[in-house]
């Protein structure tokens, strides 16, 4: 375990000397950090229905957040679970509109609004309700937490945006000889973007590498829309995997 690290230096834990380093320690799903959520982890609280949604085939689930990752999360789960709640904080999604749109339509998605988790029940270590607002009982066998994520950057001492590690395009941050890669670094998609534009390329398909991260899924599109680079037609996300091509 790392307690310490000395960059300058090159120490870590006061004895372990290195030459080079990559921060490969990616994000960290925020948490609701009420008692028992971190023993439920795997038990009937999740942070992702992409890797857990299959455990609660015909099951009612509940999912956190109203923002296009949590929509996302349960769109998915419409499709797997018997009924899918999704519990909000405000009194509207902040989803993008197409997502609202959709779960609007969705006929086993329910939303509750000005509602906040304050509590899970369990039984033999297993989720079987959470309780709203200190009041309401809602018997769920699962939760999926879809409130966003932290990269995981605390204990390095280097240049960051919102926490993020700001590297150059070797993937070097600010100090010489320490690397950082994967969702710990700062990610700019304008300057990919903007490549595509001067050199008058335009998309209408996407590969993506599963699993991939809906909210930059979001971003990449909200781009390429904002600088006219779709082609008639629209877009296709594609996820390769396996040498198979199937659409989402």
């Amino acid at each position: 375990k790392i307690t310490s690290i000395d960059l300058n230096n090159k120490i870590i834990n006061n004895n372990i000397k290195y030459e080079y380093l990559v921060i490969a320690t990616g994000r960290k799903s925020r948490m609701l950090s009420l008692e028992h959520e971190k023993e439920l982890l795997g038990k009937g609280i999740s942070t992702c229905a992409l890797c857990d949604g299959f455990f609660y085939k015909d099951k009612k689930v509940a999912v956190v957040g109203g923002g296009s990752s949590s929509l996302t999360e349960a769109l998915y789960l419409s499709k797997i679970c018997k009924e899918v709640i999704i519990i909000h904080r405000r009194d509207k999604l902040t989803a993008d509109k197409y997502l609202i749109d959709k779960v609007n339509s969705t006929k086993n998605i329910k939303v509750l609004y000005n509602s906040n988790i304050t509590k899970y029940n369990q039984n033999n270590n297993k989720l079987t309700s959470v309780i709203i607002n200190n009041k309401d009982n809602l018997e769920v066998e699962g939760v999926f937490l879809a409130i966003g994520s932290t990269p995981n950057s605390e204990i390095f001492n280097v240049n960051k945006d919102n926490n993020y590690i700001i590297v150059d395009s070797n993937y070097m941050t600010n100090i010489d000889k320490v690397y950082a890669i994967g969702d710990v670094i700062k990610k700019d998609y304008e300057d990919a973007i903007e490549y595509y534009r001067v050199n008058r390329i335009k998309f209408n398909i996407i590969f993506l590498d599963p699993p991939y991260d809906n909210h930059v899924i979001t971003q990449i599109l909200k781009l390429i829309y904002r600088k006219k680079l779709l082609r008639k037609g629209g877009i296709v996300i594609c996820e390769y995997q396996n040498e198979d091509i199937s659409t989402e």
